[in-house]
């Protein structure tokens, strides 16, 4: 290990903003991207104002690493020290928060106030014209709250107002210009030396990401690539297919399969052997699960990705498109049985790891065209209907995959929604008393034939709506319109037994 000092120190707000605006710290490259929202923004600035601790920072002046920097934070363009740098290691999206709202140029400066009546800050999408707010970044400037005061004293308020409301200002002015941020102080010592500091010290008691870690440990100068930056635009490109939401981590352990070690044994550590490849493996990983995640969409019914049961499902399926690009109909036919198998009997819950790891060795035999299946199919299938929907319960997710086979058709096209909207508003979202479509369209056509709007036609029987049912529905006897639609959807579940 190469010599390291690590000690705490502080600095107050104006003095860290100062060394971010001169370049003195810079926020590198591989860093996590700002993700703050307005509430937390909000907590924020309310816990200073109230003098309360919000973590240190840990900065790192390297012996001799030099990485590429941020030019802007916040919507501030700030300088980069070319030599004996120093880097913000944690505490990215406090320095940007801060830059942001406290600068008269801040992206943020005209969307947070200090509502001086009751002492909390609050976000305004458009400057409220309302006496007792006043803007973060004018409570930060002496002057300002001059000027504030004397315009408090001109207007028409009561003695008691305008002295409640001074006070408040110079007590936010005095907590802003007096508050300490304090920080660990790193210096010496490699990049991967410092990732281990930070997964140990920062403040958010959370180690970070592996995308990250990886990406900093990784980072290639020439190459230039930014694996986390790569992540985030993977995650874009599949919003196409209701798929942007997919977590980082699953498409993370998706690059094991690239070095030929499952996914469930995997480490940074075993990536990192692998540096030079990685550009080149997440290209390929970008064109498999993107097969894998349309598989899904247009074979599969999961037409979002809250519908997915199982990270692993999609991990494997990955897998499996790296290893067979061209596949046929009979070939997706068993791969869709093997996901609606291993989703309807919970598989990847009720089965330990090595049960699971030598599934995946099958899996990618399967795939390798050495096994006729990708799994054995010996265990019963659970048809019965969930109490309630719940997008979280595995179970109930196999129920809406299934009413959306339905009613979604195969190849279907880029553009579909999940829709689960309830026949009785005031009753419970359960799937007797749901329709689960694909548009608002669909939904409306259902509703206009119940209410007598339209003429019932067989069609609608895949959304589990018979004659029956209409009629029962204009009799307004709502138990027994529940009752007998449950029959009715359990009846066609049970047709999806032989396809599996």
């Amino acid at each position: 290990m190469e010599s390291m000092s690590i000690k705490p120190d502080r600095d107050d707000i104006n003095g860290i903003l100062d060394k971010l605006l001169r370049g003195d710290i810079s926020i590198p490259t591989f860093q996590r991207d700002y993700i703050w929202n307005n509430g937390q923004i909000k907590n924020f600035f309310d816990s200073i104002l109230k003098g309360y601790p919000v973590g240190s920072l840990i900065l790192w002046s390297p012996t001799d690493d030099k990485f590429n920097v941020i030019k802007e934070i916040g919507g501030i363009n700030v300088k980069s020290k070319q030599s004996y740098p120093t880097y913000v290691l944690d505490g990215r999206q406090r320095l940007t928060t801060l830059i942001s709202v406290l600068h008269p140029d801040g992206c943020n400066f005209d969307k947070f106030f200090l509502d001086l009546d009751t002492y909390f800050v609050e976000y305004c999408q458009h400057p409220p014209k309302i006496i007792s707010y006043v803007r973060l970044g004018d409570l930060y400037n002496t002057y300002s709250i001059v000027d504030y005061i004397d315009t408090l004293r001109r207007d028409n308020l009561s003695e008691k107002i305008v002295l409640k409301y001074s006070e408040n200002a110079k007590k936010a002015n005095r907590t802003l210009l007096t508050y300490y941020l304090g920080y660990i102080d790193v210096k010496g010592g490699s990049i991967k030396e410092a990732v281990e500091i930070f997964s140990r010290l920062n403040s958010q008691g959370t180690p970070i990401s592996e995308d990250y870690m990886l990406q900093a440990l990784a980072f290639n100068h020439k190459q230039n690539f930014l694996l986390a930056n790569r992540i985030t635009d993977l995650k874009d490109s599949l919003g196409r297919y209701n798929f942007s939401g997919l977590k980082r981590d699953v498409i993370f352990n998706c690059l094991y399969n690239y070095i030929d070690i499952p996914f469930i044994d995997g480490d940074v550590k075993d990536l990192i052997s692998h540096i030079d490849e990685l550009p080149e493996i997440f290209n390929r990983l970008t064109h498999d699960l993107t097969n894998a995640v349309r598989f899904l969409y247009e074979e599969c019914g999961v037409i979002d990705y809250k519908l997915l049961p199982y990270s692993y499902q999609i991990i494997m399926l990955c897998m499996f498109f790296s290893i067979s690009d061209e596949v046929d109909d009979h070939v997706l036919l068993k791969l869709k049985k093997w996901f609606l198998y291993t989703t309807s009997v919970s598989y990847f819950t009720s089965h330990s790891l090595s049960e699971i790891r030598n599934d995946i060795i099958r899996f990618k035999a399967f795939a390798n065209k050495e096994e006729e299946m990708p799994i054995s199919l010996t265990e019963k299938i659970d048809l019965s209907i969930p109490p309630k929907i719940n997008l979280g319960s595995v179970q109930s997710c196999a129920f809406i995959i299934l009413s959306l086979l339905r009613t979604v058709p195969r190849n279907n096209n880029i553009g579909s929604k999940l829709i689960i909207r309830k026949i009785y508003p005031e009753m419970q979202k359960t799937f007797e008393n749901c329709i689960i479509c694909s548009s608002e369209i669909e939904f409306s056509k259902v509703m206009e034939c119940l209410k007598g709007t339209a003429v019932y036609n067989e069609d609608l029987m895949k959304y589990g709506i018979t004659p029956e049912l209409v009629k029962l529905y204009s009799l307004n006897s709502k138990k027994l319109f529940l009752e007998e639609r449950k029959k009715v959807i359990a009846t066609l579940n049970k047709d999806f037994e032989n396809l599996i």
